[in-house]
């Protein structure tokens, strides 16, 4: 990568070693028939230990036994309500259970096929043991380690437009009116100028609803900023934000990493499956795919939401795939410099889709300083987590002009109205650059 040196501090440090799962976490997805034969009258008063299961079928009250006895079960949380319910593997799981039970019986929520994906905090050294066990059930689904999943932007002290890049300044913008993105990511700074009016909700899964890290605050000025005319700022578009926050204010403290959490993750994409948002931008990655998150794209996919994700900032350290954005039904976007060329730290693969500008960003940071975030207002980033949002931002435009476009026909619009780069030599498409470079004008003429 380019540019100054990090900060002391910085969440973005590119040599720190990451975790590929989270310990002490599984997360199992139990059927949702299973899930439907729970009977809620039968279910005990919170005061009845986990081994009394009496309202819940043996194939998932048994493992779960097994599990409390055997794998060091504390809690057992639905995602759907990850941060509604706290408590032991006791009473919290009642809870759990029970508004598991009654989300799978709505036939008409697009989230209750969402109501099993249960996660279990066990004891780090017994979670093979733990999914040994789960996998013997019936009802199980499938189960697995929790992934990790990290940030995808490097901070660094320079200023540069980018809107040029892609031919916004030519485009005929449509009428946005009440249209909406989802933003999951690090929170948001709602007092920031540039911002106001543009928050149509802020969800903070139970964290501060301080932006500590500053990223979530930079996507969300680059999908739909105001325009600041002294330092010649503006976002993409003017959609509403769909805020949810999906990191502690933590870091994890074996690595010193910022993590999303997973449970607020799944729960919050839960809830934009049942939200008026059409287009959700993810600038997360991790190198381990997950069962459960993909099978919760799958189901936005089917529900006709654009998922826009980052391809990954990892190039030079082994160009892993990184997911979201390798996942069947996501759009993956990589990131090209200021002359068009990839960005050297952007990551490659045969599951990309196109690319857009991804270094020197400007954008809005949280209006105040903190610990992981000393850049106020506006700065510069660099990543594959830029280049998202503006495309993520790019697609709202095209389904404010096309509103009955599934996510599929979005998606192939996106690609087919890409401008071929030169460096791509001119092959229609290629693992650096996909269908090529984001271009606003063909996009919405």
């Amino acid at each position: 990568m380019t540019g100054s040196k990090l900060r002391e501090g910085s969440p973005y440090k590119a040599d720190r070693k990451r975790l590929d799962f989270i310990p002490g976490k599984v997360i199992v997805r139990f059927r949702t028939d299973a899930m439907e034969s729970i009977s809620l009258a039968a279910l005990p008063s919170e005061s009845v230990p986990i081994e009394m299961l009496d309202g819940v079928p043996d194939e998932i009250s048994q493992p779960m036994r097994a599990l409390r006895a055997n794998a060091g079960l504390t809690q057992a949380r639905s995602v759907m309500f990850a941060h509604d319910v706290q408590g032991s593997a006791g009473p919290a799981v009642w809870r759990h259970l029970g508004k598991s039970a009654n989300a799978a019986r709505r036939t008409e929520d697009p989230a209750r096929r969402m109501s099993g994906i249960t996660v279990l905090d066990v004891d780090s050294g017994q979670r093979q043991e733990a999914i040994r066990t789960l996998k013997k059930s019936s009802a199980v689904q499938s189960v697995e380690l929790m992934p990790a999943r990290w940030l995808l932007a490097s901070s660094f002290a320079k200023l540069r437009p980018s809107l040029a890049a892609i031919d916004w300044h030519v485009a005929k913008m449509p009428s946005t009116p009440g249209r909406k993105i989802a933003v999951l990511d690090t929170g948001i700074d709602s007092t920031h100028p540039s911002l106001a009016d543009r928050i149509a909700a802020y969800e903070t899964n139970g964290f501060s609803q301080k932006d500590l890290l500053g990223h979530g605050t930079h996507v969300a000025g680059i999908i739909s900023g105001k325009y600041h005319p002294a330092s010649g700022f503006r976002g993409v578009g003017n959609a509403k934000l769909l805020v949810w926050k999906i990191f502690d204010d933590k870091p994890e403290p074996t690595t010193g990493e910022f993590y999303v959490d997973f449970e607020a993750y799944l729960s919050s994409l839960s809830q934009v499956l049942m939200s008026d948002a059409r287009v959700v931008n993810l600038s997360i990655g991790g190198t381990q795919k997950s069962a459960q998150e993909a099978f919760v794209f799958n189901l936005l996919h089917e529900r006709g939401i654009v998922v826009v994700a980052a391809m990954g900032n990892e190039y030079e350290s082994g160009n892993p795939i990184e997911y979201p954005g390798a996942y069947p039904g996501v759009l993956a976007v990589g990131a090209v410099d200021g002359v068009g060329k990839r960005a050297k730290f952007s990551n490659t693969g045969r599951h990309i889709g196109l690319v857009a500008p991804g270094v020197c960003i400007l954008s809005t940071v949280p209006m105040k300083k903190s610990k992981y975030c000393e850049d106020v207002e506006f700065t510069s980033y660099d990543g594959t987590s830029m280049a998202s949002p503006i495309v993520a931002a790019a697609a709202n435009l095209l389904l404010a002009k096309n509103p009955k476009l599934t996510a599929a026909q979005a998606f192939k619009k996106l690609q087919s109205t890409a401008v071929k780069l030169p460096a791509q030599k001119g092959a229609g498409y290629s693992h650096a650059y996909g269908a090529g470079l984001l271009n606003l004008k063909r996009l919405l003429r």
